[in-house]
């Protein structure tokens, strides 16, 4: 009988450190024996004998009790963290994976993890419900609470071997600023990182940490150790690939990971980055743009600065390589450019052999789509923005604009049309029109695409609370490159369950061809049963009953049953 993949992967992607909890699960599951309830069985079993086709439900029963809202805790060892339905709302249960016999933490509002860097036991940060986000405090997952805490309203924004960083309050000559600490609450060691910190940026560049105190920018080690201040009067920064640009009262400044510094431009600011470039305009009179300002663009690969042919604001400008461009300089190689109006807002295009076309007004640059393929090149945008809403076009590089659709929903990558406030109707665009895919989709939440884009799961006809899954092969970029003249796709959609829960689905695709979802939902005590759907030798499988909640890897899932006879703590595994 196998141990537990998951512990497995969850100990991998989150640090070396949780290695003996695996070793341990394994020893605990050994224990368990081998009889380990058998749910359904298929005719993947005969046919497939090898592959694993289905999970094992209803699995082994991890744990008895009654709990919701599973979360992991790393380590030393694995642990398991999960609520109760019912009693006191701050009580948070702690057990461990291998062995688990749950203890409580009481008093616990809001709480985060580690996550196996922090060489000890299994640590929770949390708020108590007494004080607020004011107050934080520390136990760890054998529910010993420490005596140390800290004056701060964050959480750690970062984990480390030796502790873990967190902005804090701290009193220096009777006067209260803001600090930056890296603390161990069970040796219960408080070091001062910095002081009048501004903001903090961990993992910006090559592992490395930015932190803004002092009007200087404070460039970390991934270790957290200082490797120096940099910049007079420090306004932001942009991260490149193994460098980072700092912009200060003098200008902008290119600082590598040995600590060295090379001014890129005198005067210069506004820096912003979009893309593969950074952009920035000069000169500047205390970080504002004169109004005889240039826009440059900077290629962190090549360090090369070059000076761009149009004006607008250095964040309202996007370039993309045109097709058949050999380098990456915008001053002498093909590349579309993309800007908005310095006042207006207007969308303008300016194509590689140096035309510039107006596409529209109000617009944004998170919604253009450019198209360049031997065959054709047009693109689209969303213009004339009023709140959540706006037109999508088609555009062509004359300049040609046709409107497309009105009431587009703007914040979503997807094309969603005719939004109400609640939903709209998802549709693809293929060349210069639409296809509608599926009606009454919500803002979010509504596209599931395995890994290998075999298939597209969409949630539509939502009420408000529940809706329809329904299978699309493929998935909705497919009409953006078909040849002119090629039919137009059909996106015909195979429905998989009705009445699932939105954001109550996720693909089982790393082992297992397939998706899992909750359906027929308790809302009044949050429960539901849950499915698993094979996609390849389509046959649909039920996991449990009652269900609150789930955890999937690539090949197994940890389920909650918080009411009846089979409460607790399920582990199911593919067969």
């Amino acid at each position: 009988m196998r141990a537990s993949q998951a512990a497995a992967r969850a100990a991998h992607a989150n640090g070396p450190r949780a290695a003996s909890a695996v070793a341990a699960l394994a020893a605990a599951v050994a224990l368990c024996g081998c009889d380990i309830v058998q749910g359904f069985q298929d005719a993947g079993d005969a046919l497939f004998p090898e592959e694993r086709t289905h999970l094992n439900a209803p699995g082994l029963h991890l744990a008895r009790g009654n709990y919701r809202h599973l979360r992991f805790a790393i380590g030393t060892e694995l642990y398991l963290l999960a609520r109760s339905p019912e009693g006191d709302p701050f009580t948070l249960y702690s057990m461990l994976y291998a062995n688990p016999k749950p203890c409580a933490i009481p008093n616990v509002a809001n709480f985060q993890t580690s996550f196996g860097t922090y060489e000890g036991p299994a640590l929770i940060a949390y708020f108590g419900s007494d004080t607020g986000n004011a107050t934080l405090r520390f136990a760890d997952a054998s529910c010993r609470a420490y005596p140390f805490t800290v004056d701060t309203p964050s959480f750690p924004v970062a984990e480390t071997t030796r502790g873990f960083v967190v902005p804090a309050r701290v009193v220096e000559d009777d006067t209260e600023r803001v600090g930056l600490l890296l603390v161990d609450p069970v040796s219960e060691r408080r070091e001062q990182l910095a002081i009048d910190v501004e903001g903090v940026w961990p993992n910006t560049f090559a592992g490395h940490h930015l932190v803004k105190a002092q009007g200087k920018a404070l460039i970390f080690a991934p270790d957290w150790t200082l490797l120096g201040a940099f910049g007079t009067t420090f306004d932001r920064a942009v991260a490149g690939s193994n460098a980072l640009l700092v912009q200060d009262v003098n200008g902008i400044h290119r600082v590598t990971l040995d600590g060295a510094v090379k001014l890129v431009r005198q005067n210069a600011c506004g820096l912003a980055q979009r893309g593969s470039f950074v952009f920035f305009g000069a000169p500047c009179e205390q970080f504002a743009l004169r109004e005889d300002f240039r826009l440059y663009a900077y290629d962190d690969r090549t360090a090369h600065v070059s000076e761009l042919p149009f004006r607008t604001w250095p964040w309202n400008v996007e370039l993309r390589r045109a097709r058949d461009a050999n380098g990456n300089d915008p001053a002498v190689d093909p590349f579309w450019a993309f800007y908005l109006g310095l006042d207006d807002g207007a969308l303008f295009v300016r194509t590689p052999s140096g035309e510039t076309h107006e596409i529209g007004k109000a617009s944004t640059l998170d919604r253009v789509e450019l198209v360049d393929t031997s065959e054709d090149t047009y693109g689209y945008a969303l213009v004339d923005i009023t709140g959540d809403t706006g037109t999508f076009v088609h555009w062509t590089p004359d300049g040609t604009v046709r409107r497309l659709a009105e009431r587009v929903l703007r914040h979503t990558s997807r094309l969603v049309l005719d939004w109400d406030g609640v939903t709209g109707t998802l549709a693809a665009p293929v060349r210069d029109t639409i296809v509608p895919v599926a009606d009454k989709v919500p803002s979010r939440g509504f596209e599931l695409v395995d890994r290998r884009r075999r298939w597209t799961v969409l949630f539509h006809d939502f009420d408000g609370i529940s809706g329809r899954l329904s299978l699309l092969e493929g998935d909705l970029d497919a009409g953006k490159t078909l040849v002119p003249g090629a039919p137009l796709p059909r996106y015909s959609l195979r429905e998989i369950a009705t009445n699932v829960g939105h954001f109550r689905s996720t693909f089982l695709d790393q082992v297992l061809p397939g998706i899992l979802y909750m359906t027929d939902i308790d809302h009044e005590k949050g429960v539901g049963r849950v499915e698993y759907r094979n996609l390849e030798l389509g046959f649909t499988a039920l996991m449990s009953y009652g269900v609150s909640d789930f955890v999937v890897a690539p090949d197994e899932v940890l389920y909650t049953v918080p009411y009846g006879e089979g409460a607790g703590i399920w582990l199911v595994q593919a067969k």
